[in-house]
């Protein structure tokens, strides 16, 4: 396990988690452009850090050219990691569907979300809970994993460079054919497989840094940290600068995936080699930073769920027009609430769902495999 990894999953979901708050007028001074818009962006910024991440760890922990690749196996693996809480979650937004004018849609989309495919229909992509939609994309990352796999095991790296390229010209193609849309950029699964693949690279990088001492000799070296200060600042400077530049132009806009890829690969590269020779950032590895990084998944696919429940409370029982601007004192309550019951329903989400459920359902696979031979 890379500490810092797991310490930097934190600050992904608190970006999304503080994304979500410019849906509406919580404060008076963020109802004007671009600076709401910047707050969407920190949730853009979360998400690719979680898809890079994602092919960054599935290749450390899966590419060893002396073992046979167990396929069947690493399915039930990705299913116990990510399906017990999602199908939770899921669950949980039914009543909301139910309950509001989107109710005709349920039927329509909560097959496909539970099959983790909801979100190659624009229709069903966020019809229940919301964050859910990056589910879908991360379960077709798995599927393509084997054959990227194939190409590192097979030490061809460059064959997983032809991958980007191709789904990079893909995408060239895709934003000059299909109508813009929201969908057809940043939601469609196959438009975001270039940061999955980018994260393959960089953790191929990392198994093989033996085989580059002066790279080695540069991440042991702490005058590294300023430059991987800089690849952090570089991605803030971006969120911030994006809603300035490329808010007016929709296709830049919704493309800002694209232009995170480069700085967020690097960082994460980055901060993995630096704890590897013995320079974690401490902000990364703190105890509570950890807990963060522990419940993180539970976390993100929790926290709007009980925004929306929050939501309701301050309407209907305090009577709080958030739709027009509130004290700031009622924004930052909002905030606080929201926040101490999201860590602590993640809390218990991870120790008695997220976690143990992964355990029964690795064990069972192992204990049916053993039988069977």
């Amino acid at each position: 396990m890379i500490n810092s990894l797991t310490g930097l999953r934190a600050y992904a979901a608190l970006l999304v988690f503080i994304s979500h708050f410019y849906i509406f007028n919580y404060f008076v001074q963020l109802t004007q452009e671009p600076l709401r818009e910047t707050l969407t962006q920190a949730g853009s910024l979360g998400v690719s850090l979680f898809f890079v991440l994602s092919g960054f760890v599935l290749t450390v922990n899966y590419l060893h050219p002396d073992k046979v690749f167990d396929v069947k196996g690493f399915y039930v693996a990705r299913i116990a990691r990510i399906y017990p809480v999602f199908l939770l979650t899921t669950l949980m937004a039914v009543p909301f569907v139910i309950l509001s004018p989107m109710k005709k849609s349920l039927w329509g989309t909560l097959v496909p979300t539970l099959l983790m495919v909801h979100c190659f229909h624009p229709y069903s992509c966020a019809a229940l809970n919301r964050v859910g939609w990056s589910i879908s994309h991360e379960w077709f990352f798995y599927l393509l994993f084997p054959l990227f796999l194939a190409a590192l095991v097979a030490k061809a790296p460059k064959r997983l460079g032809l991958y980007f390229v191709v789904f990079t010209v893909y995408l060239a193609l895709m934003e000059i054919i299909v109508p813009h849309s929201y969908y057809a950029t940043r939601s469609f699964p196959l438009n975001r497989v270039g940061e999955f693949l980018c994260g393959m690279a960089v953790g191929y990088l990392y198994l093989n840094s033996h085989n580059y001492p002066q790279l080695g000799q540069w991440f042991s070296n702490t005058r590294l940290r300023p430059v991987l200060l800089l690849a952090l600042v570089s991605l803030f400077t971006l969120m911030v600068l994006e809603p300035v530049f490329c808010y007016r132009h929709f296709l830049l806009h919704q493309l800002n995936f694209v232009y995170y890829l480069l700085p967020a690969t690097v960082l994460i590269f980055g901060i993995a080699m630096a704890e590897k020779y013995g320079n974690a950032f401490w902000f990364l590895v703190h105890p509570w930073v950890l807990l963060g990084g522990e419940i993180s998944y539970s976390f993100y696919l929790l926290h709007h769920l009980v925004l929306r429940v929050v939501i309701h409370f301050f309407t209907r029982i305090l009577h709080v027009d958030l739709q027009h601007g509130v004290h700031i004192g009622w924004g930052i309550l909002l905030v606080i609430t929201t926040f101490v019951i999201t860590v602590a329903g993640s809390w218990w989400m991870y120790h008695t769902i997220e976690k143990p459920w992964r355990k029964r359902i690795v064990g069972f696979y192992r204990s049916k495999l053993q039988t069977s031979s």
